[in-house]
């Protein structure tokens, strides 16, 4: 038999692979536990300015159609709901991230399922199956490209979620190997999004038209329209990334996926190479008592892996224009996190980036690279004007959670977000509907209950 290439076996993957019992057994607690995670991200991302400018836009176009969006609460086209509630989910950088790779796949991916199971009946199985699918998808192609891809200064949750969402959707609309393919090679001429846009409001946007995008792509194939049958063995990857390992691509989808298990749910809304720095100064200053103003010089040490993030830019940058800047910079993190002895969705404000005593510790914040640390370890040495010096290490950040801690998660930030857009009476309802997931039951069970219905 002849061997399948890259394109042709991740378009059978996507349309053909169905969930064993073991595959429900193992995988829908996690599918639960991202359920509450994108809710609540919604939630909170809503009173961004990104989402109400978006907003505005679709309404000027009269979007219309029955599925879902949480902003303004009401039902519009598929394409254009999966863009608005992919914006909200990513709109503070709360959604989750993908334990090796970086990848954000909740926002865009659920936002477009969703989207097309209001469109195509769907129940909340097939919406939880096309989920699994579109995630190991967009999994495969980042291995494909590796952090090669990064390296040309890509943003690879915008670039990459667009096949991911078009393999989601393709899955739900019944689409031939052959019409996935083309999907998949209109995704590439749509496939977008920049590491210089980190701190704007352009991040949510360009994953947000990733979903948008996907959507309209596998429409758009099931429909006909065609474009290159075999993308992923042309000169595309070339084009897009350094170094490629399509042995690794494949040997992923031949081991049957899984990429919804090793997804970390954030603890705080910011890039999650800041993370460990958080840690470490909120541990040590609940440890030691001190206060930002007891601090003479914070000294941290990020590894060659965060350095290399794509963050890069604003890492250890002693002075920022915009709060949003924010939750990619280590001295801001550290300098807040000592500030507040807090770290949440209302750290990262243009007032509080301009704040002359967070401003004055960012400027004593030296960041260096330790060749020694790993994935998004960090260590900090905390210098008080009493002459202590104070140590931390923090590793583990993206690969430590295990399938509680995620749980755990998920239920505090969706009790403690979930009033930016439900009553405590919705929310109950709402999170009951999520922890007892009737699969039978047809998707606007859950989201009659996302707009109010």
């Amino acid at each position: 038999m002849e061997e399948l290439h890259v394109t042709e076996r991740l378009a059978a993957y996507a349309v053909g692979h169905r969930l064993s019992p073991k595959d429900y057994e193992t995988y829908l607690p996690y599918f639960k536990a991202c359920l509450l995670d994108w809710m609540a991200t919604m939630a909170v991302g809503r009173d961004e300015a990104c989402c109400r400018l978006v907003e505005e836009l679709i309404e000027r176009r009269g979007s219309r159609g029955v599925s879902a969006a949480v902003l303004p609460k009401t039902r519009i086209g598929a394409a254009d709901a999966a863009l608005l509630n992919t914006v909200a989910g990513h709109a503070i950088d709360y959604d989750d991230v993908h334990e090796t790779n970086g990848l954000h796949l909740n926002s865009s991916l659920l936002s477009a399922v969703f989207a097309v199971g209001d469109e195509t009946d769907a129940t909340l199985a097939d919406v939880f199956e096309a989920t699994v699918v579109g995630m190991d998808v967009t999994n495969a192609i980042c291995k494909l490209l590796t952090r090669g891809h990064t390296r040309h200064n890509w943003h690879t949750t915008a670039t990459l979620s667009v096949f991911g969402a078009a393999a989601a959707a393709g899955w739900l609309l019944g689409l031939t190997p052959e019409q996935m393919q083309c999907a998949f090679g209109i995704c590439a001429s749509c496939s977008a999004g920049l590491l210089a846009n980190l701190g704007t409001m352009t991040k949510p946007l360009q994953v947000g038209y990733a979903a948008q995008r996907g959507v309209e792509t596998a429409y758009l194939a099931r429909d006909g329209f065609t474009a290159h049958k075999t993308i992923f063995d042309s000169e595309y990857p070339d084009m897009v990334s350094d170094q490629l390992d399509r042995a690794g691509a494949l040997a992923f989808l031949a081991a049957g996926g899984g990429t919804i298990a090793h997804l970390t749910l954030k603890r705080f809304p910011c890039g999650v190479p800041t993370h460990a720095n958080i840690m470490n100064m909120l541990k040590l200053r609940e440890e030691h008592g001190f206060t930002d103003e007891d601090v003479e010089r914070i000294d941290v040490a990020i590894s060659p892996f965060t350095m290399a993030s794509g963050c890069g830019p604003l890492m250890s940058r002693p002075r920022l224009e915009l709060g949003s800047q924010g939750k990619f910079s280590v001295p801001f993190v550290a300098a807040a996190a000592a500030r507040f002895g807090r770290v949440d969705s209302g750290t990262f404000t243009d007032e509080n980036v301009r704040d002359p005593r967070i401003i004055s510790l960012m400027e004593r914040t030296q960041v260096t690279v330790d060749e020694a640390l790993t994935s998004t370890d960090a260590h900090m040495t905390v210098t008080l004007k009493d002459g202590r010096s104070l140590y931390s290490i923090t590793k583990n950040v993206r690969t430590g959670e295990t399938l509680a801690d995620k749980q755990a998660i998920a239920r505090g930030k969706f009790q403690a977000e979930h009033r930016h857009l439900w009553s405590d009476e919705a929310a109950t309802k709402l999170r009951d509907t999520v922890v007892q997931i009737p699969l039978e039951d047809k998707v606007q069970t859950l989201t009659d209950q996302l707009i109010g219905y």
